[in-house]
Order: structure tokens, then C-alpha cells, then sequence
């Protein structure tokens, strides 16, 4: 058969590619003349902001940067990149550009990123005057106010933390990052009752308490445990609900006991203890006692639990309980007498989360906090602040964690004598001890 066209040798298949063909070059082409949509363009190099393909993040920056109304997204891009590579003064030059944009909204995160850069450099007053000037520009802004509390709270200044997380929730209740911050501000300033409030508003559903973060639930459960005998009803929830997220952190422990539980705890302490652990294995050790109604031998596990902890609240409540049981009154008072104390200790740092205010240069205020957490016995409390000094003043922070590392085993507030019993060789716990 002829498959060849009359008076052609091109067989027609060939005609039909060839056609084909053609109309693929021309649909090309059409293609290419139709210009991008610069918001598809913008959204598609955010979203491989965080990509491991650096080079579809880059070629979409590229093509951001061909429309020029996006000239100030294409700089924020550009900056977070430099940024999370902590190129912050390269990351700090391009933001800076887009701070003469027309939107304020934009000129608003510009001065965020920056205020975040320099807060990653250590340099705070820089911060402070950019996170300042991201909420003139947009006072409504959520996101730059609880920055800014963020960065007060890691800097000590407690009120002011206190004062732009307090600002965002009073526009927006729910808002999850700001509840978070406003617990853990009540837990620091040992403000128990509104700590589990706030916290409590983060996992009022099952789905809520499935999702919420170790951090917020060690946060209620830590409140709860301080105030456990107005709140039984709340840590047996917890218990059930919470322990799953829990599963790493020792605090399991204590709520399990807490709720009557000491057999599993008995086992999980004989595999997982540790040395340094000692002074809280014994106080719980003395708390599984009370509950299986073993007065002897919660009386030689709190001795223990005093001995290795002699600043730590539970220790010397969990004594008045058993020498109220044994009816030795004394150690009743002593035990008072040690908590109040610690409660003047506690008032003591609360107040120099005060008197700090919006300072965020000085060191001098800052050792006061850091002798304050070593009072009570807040080993990491104290690093963490030093930490904070260290950006300040790098020779102060070494001279702190020298301090720190030489440190001996402090006496109780009010002396607790059990001569009969010595632990040799204790040293100051890394652990700490005011939970």
C-alpha cells in the first residue's frame, strides 16, 4: 500500500510530526511571552526559604528581583537567607534597604529582622531600638511585640516581658506563642496559680493537650506540683493525659507520685538514677514512703533529701509532713522556718526581675539576679544568666562561672541538724533544686 501523499516521497506520518511540531514551537512561545505573576513568584521563593535546594531558592529570588514594585519582599528574602547562615551584618545591610519601602507593613518586618539580627550579635541596645521601631511602624503587630517580650525575658527584665505579652493578649486572647510566654513568666516569678491558668488555656482540648509542647506541659505540671494539695483533682488529669509528654523529664517522676503511683517510679529510679540525682531520688524516695504510709523510712529518705538539697522547697515540705506524723515538732518548725525563708529568697529574685526594668546593657543588675538563683539553690538559673552576661561582658561571665564551678554545698536557711546522718563527697547540683 502507498502511504506516500500524491506527488510527494514524504510519508504522511511524517507530515503529521512535523505539524506537531510546529505547534509546539508556537505554544512555547506564547508561553514565554506571558509574563509571571510576581505573587506566585514571591510565594514560591518563600516557601524555599527553608528548602535544602539552595538553588531553586536562588533562582526564584532572581526572578523576584526582575519586578521591581517587589524590590523590598526580594531584600527580606535575601536578608533571611544571609541570616540563617549568621551572616547577620550582611543580612542587616539588605534589610536596611527595605526600611525606605512604601508599605509600612514591610518597612515594620524590616525593622524586626534587623532588631533580630542584632539581638543574634549580642548586641541588645540595637535590638531593643529596632524591635521599638518595627511597633511604631505597626503597633498592632503581634509578631514584633512578642519578640521583643522574648528578648526582655532572656535579658531578666521580667516586667517588660511581662508588660508587650500582656499587650498581645489583650488583642488577641488566643494568640498560642504569647500564652506560652505569659506562663512561663508567672512560673518565673513563682506565681504558681495564674502559671496554671495560663498554661491551662493551652490545653483545654484533647487535641490540644496531644500537641502541646514539652515546654508548656512541664511548665503546668512543675505549677501544679508546687500547689498539689489545691490541685489533686488536675495533676490525676495530668497524669493520665500529659506523662506521654513527659517521657524524658525526671518532673514524670514527681507527678506520678503526686498521684499515688510508687511502684513503676520505685522501678524507673533503680534503672534510671543517677549520682548527681541523689538529693531528688531521696525526696521522692521519702513522698513514695508517705503515700504506702512508711513513716520510718520517709523520716531517713527526707534526712537525705535535705542533706544533698539544703535549699529546695519540696525537701522541707515533705519534712513537715512526716514530722508531723512522727509528732516531733521541732523539725516541724525548722521545716517551716526553711520554707519561709526560701519564699524571701524567692521574693528577693522577684524583685530584681523588677528593679532591672527595660535595662538591657548593665551587668551589675544581672550578677545580683545570677547570686540570687545560686541562693536558692538554681544552678542552671544562674548559667542561664550568665550566658546573657556573657554578651556584655565576657570577662564578668568567666569570673561568674568560676564562682559557680567552685561552689560547696550551701547550709539550709535555718540549720537542719541530723548528725547521724553524712553524705560524703556532695557537690552543688546541676539540677534544680527550687522545683
Amino acid at each position: 500500500m502507498n502511504t506516500s501523499r500524491t506527488g510527494s516521497s514524504i510519508p504522511w506520518f511524517m507530515w503529521v510530526l512535523m505539524i506537531v511540531l510546529s505547534v509546539s514551537v508556537v505554544i512555547g512561545v506564547v508561553v514565554t511571552l506571558i509574563p509571571e505573576d510576581p505573587k506566585e513568584v514571591l510565594a514560591e521563593a518563600e516557601d524555599l526559604l527553608q528548602s535544602p535546594d539552595r538553588d531553586a531558592f536562588y533562582s526564584a529570588l532572581e526572578r523576584l528581583k526582575t519586578f521591581p514594585q517587589y524590590k523590598a519582599e526580594a531584600a527580606l528574602l535575601e536578608g533571611q537567607d544571609l541570616s540563617n547562615r549568621d551572616r547577620e551584618l550582611g543580612a542587616i545591610e539588605i534589610y536596611t534597604t527595605a526600611t525606605e519601602s512604601g508599605d509600612k507593613l514591610i518597612r515594620a518586618r524590616a525593622q524586626r529582622l534587623i532588631a533580630r539580627s542584632y539581638f543574634k550579635l549580642g548586641q541588645f541596645e540595637n535590638a531593643l531600638k529596632h524591635y521599638e521601631d518595627s511597633l511604631k511602624e505597626n503597633p498592632e503587630d503581634p509578631t514584633s511585640a512578642i519578640m521583643l517580650a522574648q528578648m526582655f525575658n532572656s535579658m531578666g527584665c521580667v516586667a517588660h516581658a511581662t508588660t508587650y505579652a500582656d499587650k498581645v493578649l489583650e488583642a488577641e486572647p488566643d494568640n498560642r506563642v504569647a500564652l506560652e510566654l505569659r506562663g512561663n513568666l508567672y512560673l518565673k516569678m513563682f506565681e504558681f496559680e495564674q502559671a496554671i491558668e495560663t498554661y491551662g488555656k493551652l490545653l483545654k482540648s484533647p487535641g490540644d493537650r496531644a500537641t502541646a509542647s514539652p515546654m508548656v506541659v512541664r511548665g503546668y505540671v512543675t505549677s501544679l506540683l508546687e500547689t498539689q494539695e489545691q490541685h489533686q483533682e488536675l495533676l490525676q488529669k495530668a497524669h493520665k493525659e500529659l506523662t506521654r509528654s513527659l517521657s524524658s523529664d525526671p518532673i514524670q517522676w514527681d507527678l506520678a507520685v503526686a498521684c499515688g503511683e510508687t511502684e513503676s517510679v520505685a522501678q524507673q529510679i533503680q534503672m534510671n538514677a543517677t549520682p548527681e540525682s541523689n538529693g531528688h531520688v531521696a525526696r521522692l524516695r521519702a513522698r513514695m514512703a508517705l503515700v504506702n504510709d512508711d513513716i520510718e523510712q520517709a523520716e531517713k529518705n527526707i534526712r537525705q533529701a535535705i542533706l544533698a538539697m539544703p535549699r529546695n522547697y519540696d525537701a522541707f515540705r515533705v519534712a513537715a509532713i512526716v514530722y508531723g506524723k512522727t509528732g516531733d515538732q521541732k523539725y516541724v518548725d525548722l521545716a517551716n522556718a526553711n520554707m519561709a525563708k526560701i519564699d524571701e529568697a524567692r521574693a528577693e529574685l522577684t524583685q530584681l526581675f523588677v528593679d532591672i526594668s527595660d535595662d538591657v546593657k548593665s551587668t551589675e543588675p544581672r550578677e545580683k539576679i545570677v547570686r540570687a538563683q545560686i541562693k536558692l539553690g538554681n544552678i542552671p538559673g544562674a548559667r542561664e544568666m550568665v550566658a546573657q552576661i556573657r554578651a556584655l561582658d565576657k570577662s564578668a561571665s568567666l569570673r561568674l562561672n568560676d564562682e559557680i564551678d567552685a561552689l560547696t554545698l550551701p547550709d539550709p536557711f535555718v540549720p537542719f541538724n541530723f548528725p547521724e546522718l553524712k553524705l560524703e563527697g556532695l557537690k552543688v547540683n546541676e539540677q534544680n533544686e527550687d522545683e
